[in-house]
């Protein structure tokens, strides 16, 4: 059943969620953190959320399954993300190749929880759990509301593609391995498959598309699969069949947070990019690295 779109706060949730795990004699849920964080790697968006708050972004202009959900500002419980996001990159423990490096501060941004208002799990977040299977009630709701859901935007990464060896010519077989005799079907995931598509991907001058046979997967095919692009579409098509209880099982489970409307932050730090190397591969020495805002 779709939530029916109230609006319920952080506090509210909270306590409604643990009256029912204790009523079933549940553990109680992982703590809500003091603070979440948010990160920008560009120094102009970092002055006006000092001036003005985090507000939602302007997604005129996006479209595909990545779009973020119309009026939501993205928040993380540990500062490792924001700060992959004030980096641009992935660059904890590394230094950032100059092409990559661009404005020379990110910024992070701290926000207390007891702030915050209404609270929503991350869409990618939701699909991470739903390919996991934990917990179970997400996975047997997603089962029952994507069956058979295909990809909004397909790419090739959603197409099944198995080879089948009779169409290939004698001379590209032994081009590969002269002399070799193969079985006359390779298996997907047979040693033989891997080495010779390995093979068709250093030679494309070898390849041809008639060989390959390609079926379309499903959104739950490739959730499984560890797709991010699908994590993020499933999460989007099944957030709106959770009820707020089972919102806040899976925020107190640790999700990332979309917060309904702005945020004022308490905090901002600046982390100078080329200092990356100095950081955590988790980050969480970041405020030993970063600098407070002049």
């Amino acid at each position: 059943m779709r939530d029916d779109g109230r609006l319920w706060t952080l506090g509210a949730l909270a306590a409604v969620a643990a009256a029912g795990l204790a009523r079933r004699g549940s553990s109680a849920l992982r703590p809500l953190p003091p603070v979440y964080y948010h990160g920008t790697p560009y120094e102009k968006a970092a002055e006006g959320i000092r001036r003005q708050g985090i507000k939602p972004p302007d997604l005129s202009q996006r479209t595909g399954p990545l779009r973020p959900v119309e009026g939501r500002v993205y928040l993380s419980p540990t500062p490792e993300l924001a700060v992959i996001h004030a980096l641009g990159g992935v660059f904890m423990g590394h230094p950032i190749p100059d092409e990559f490096v661009g404005d020379e501060y990110g910024t992070l941004f701290v926000v207390p929880t007891e702030t915050l208002g209404v609270l929503h799990p991350d869409e990618d977040d939701i699909g991470r759990m739903i390919s996991e299977r934990e917990p179970a009630w997400l996975r047997k709701l997603a089962d029952t509301v994507l069956d058979g859901v295909m990809p909004e935007s397909p790419e090739p990464v959603s197409l099944v593609s198995w080879l089948r060896w009779e169409n290939i010519p004698q001379k590209t077989r032994l081009a590969w391995r002269p002399g070799y005799r193969m079985r006359p079907y390779l298996v997907p995931g047979s040693e033989d498959w891997d080495l010779f598509t390995d093979w068709l991907r250093d030679h494309p001058e070898h390849d041809d598309p008639d060989w390959w046979q390609t079926a379309p997967q499903t959104l739950l095919e490739l959730i499984d699969e560890g797709e991010y692009t699908a994590w993020a579409e499933g999460g989007k098509l099944l957030l709106p069949y959770l009820s707020p209880v089972q919102q806040t099982i899976l925020i107190r489970k640790g999700t990332n947070v979309a917060h309904q409307g702005p945020i004022r932050p308490s905090a901002c730090w600046r982390l100078r990019k080329r200092d990356s190397y100095k950081l955590l591969p988790d980050a969480s020495n970041v405020f030993e690295v970063a600098t407070p805002c002049p």
